[in-house]
């Protein structure tokens, strides 16, 4: 509502607005609600309030401008009708002071989740390939809120799924660095804040095609479709078996972020989106 008013106080002062979305178009987000039902939970899946919807949309109608987060996200949208031209990528920025690589011995090969919806991430089917694998002197961490008698539900969890409770974002990257790789097996994003700040902490990606704009397959990591559990058993075990490979597409994703990611290139990128539209 506040966002909308505020538009709307610009637009008569002849001001223009940019109105930046966070999650992907209302239609698309079926996905989710379809991934609930599949589970056996449809109980606990909550539409998003009509009004938000339709305050949303009208934010985007009024807005001059609408920047997105990723290309997919930015699909979404155009497939629902609203103007292409009127959209552009803005992506998300990263503190790489903060969020940086750290020389820790890494004794154990450590898959990392981060994320608080356990059914939109996708971490079942995380759970699933990891626990398959049954690799030897490993853990898989859940990092945020996911309650374990919920995942008790849908997937086995075994001793070495280590679930970690929501921590604050100063501490986020000293769990990065004691990890090996990072996976987010996401069905529904704008683009998590995440995924570049794990990049920032020089570790490689398995996530879905809403990481496309942040990660070249094959080279800062891998783009998996999202529930495809034989992938991601299949890209973990890539790492497991070429510890080489998770230092050097590490080192990749980390200069990505320096390069592409940071607060000032998302700033200029938005100041020459404005300056092109002047």
């Amino acid at each position: 509502t506040s966002t909308l008013k505020i538009i709307k106080k610009a637009k008569k002062k002849n001001i223009k607005t940019i109105y930046f979305l966070n999650t992907s178009s209302q239609s698309y987000q079926k996905v989710v609600r379809e991934e609930y039902d599949k589970l056996g939970l449809s109980k606990l899946y909550v539409d998003p309030p009509k009004k938000y919807a339709l305050r949303l949309n009208e934010s985007i109608k009024l807005a001059d401008y609408t920047g997105v987060l990723s290309s997919l996200q930015k699909q979404t949208y155009i497939d629902e009708g609203f103007d292409e031209s009127k959209m552009f990528l803005s992506l998300l920025g990263v503190d790489t002071s903060v969020f940086f690589p750290k020389k820790i011995k890494k004794d154990k090969f450590i898959v990392i989740y981060v994320g608080n919806d356990f059914v939109r991430k996708g971490a079942k089917y995380l759970i699933d390939a990891f626990n398959s694998l049954k690799l030897d002197n490993s853990e898989l961490w859940i990092v945020g809120i996911n309650p374990r008698n919920l995942a008790e539900r849908i997937v086995k969890i075994e001793k070495n799924n280590i679930f970690i409770d929501s921590v604050s974002e100063f501490k986020l990257p000293g769990l990065y660095n004691q990890a090996s790789i990072f996976c987010l097996p996401t069905f529904e994003e704008g683009l998590p804040f995440v995924l570049p700040q794990a990049m920032a902490c020089g570790l490689p990606i398995i996530s879905t095609q809403y990481a496309k704009d942040c990660v070249t397959d094959g080279q800062e990591g891998f783009i998996i479709e999202a529930g495809n559990t034989s992938l991601i058993s299949e890209k973990i075990k890539f790492f497991y078996d070429n510890p080489n490979k998770i230092v050097e597409m590490g080192a990749k994703a980390r200069t990505k972020v320096e390069n592409e990611f940071t607060f000032d290139s998302v700033a200029k990128r938005i100041i020459n989106f404005c300056n092109t539209k002047s």
